[in-house]
């Protein structure tokens, strides 16, 4: 079994339609993907204008409605094999607890975009050396792979590009936007780690 994990503050607008769309992506057996905030308010629901985003991007109503907050916890950065925040702030939150965690964490735009860099034969590669490994050894060893990118890959045009807007209580606009940015940054994170893991 192995974990994927988006975070974001209130684990009600970015992280979990970030990780419903990486699952409706990858639906992978054996692959879980979860998400939580850093400062929740546990058991609260999606905004309306975030169900709208979700539904915008294709995922159920059924599914968005069943969501409920999290708070992010030590042991959920544990065990996950991978973890995508949704802002700088947060991958420097989930540094800041467990030191550790550095090489797995990303944004996900920098995720996005350390393996737009990568070919697919790179990934290739990588798969077929982890083909025996289980789905958590080859996504820790995508995240090292995607890691080693830093300091080689082009940088962000500014670095606030490597984050999802937070569109919390802002105008219908900035949901949007924010929504697209997740579908971008989804999509060319879920080629890469199903190009790794089912290869």
């Amino acid at each position: 079994m192995a974990t994927l994990l988006t975070v974001c503050t209130g684990n009600i607008c970015r992280s979990p339609i970030a990780a419903m769309l990486l699952e409706s992506q990858l639906s992978t057996e054996g692959l879980t993907v979860a998400s939580a905030g850093t400062h929740p308010q546990e058991g609260a629901m999606m905004p309306r204008p975030a169900q709208a985003v979700a539904h915008r991007l294709g995922i159920s109503s059924a599914t968005y409605k069943r969501h409920r907050a999290r708070m992010l916890r030590t042991a959920d950065v544990d065990a996950a094999a991978l973890i995508l925040a949704m802002s700088r702030d947060h991958r420097r939150f989930i540094a800041d607890i467990r030191p550790s965690a550095r090489s797995k964490t990303f944004t996900i735009r920098e995720f996005a975009r350390l393996t737009r860099d990568l070919s697919e034969q790179d990934l290739r590669v990588l798969s077929r050396n982890t083909k025996e490994a289980d789905l958590a050894e080859r996504l820790s060893e995508l995240a090292g792979l995607v890691a080693s990118q830093r300091g080689k890959a082009h940088p962000p045009k500014a670095p606030g590009d490597d984050d999802i807007v937070d569109p919390y209580r802002k105008s219908r606009f900035v949901y949007r936007r924010s929504g697209t940015q997740l579908e971008d940054a989804a999509r060319q994170t879920s080629l890469a780690i199903r190009t790794v893991l089912t290869t």
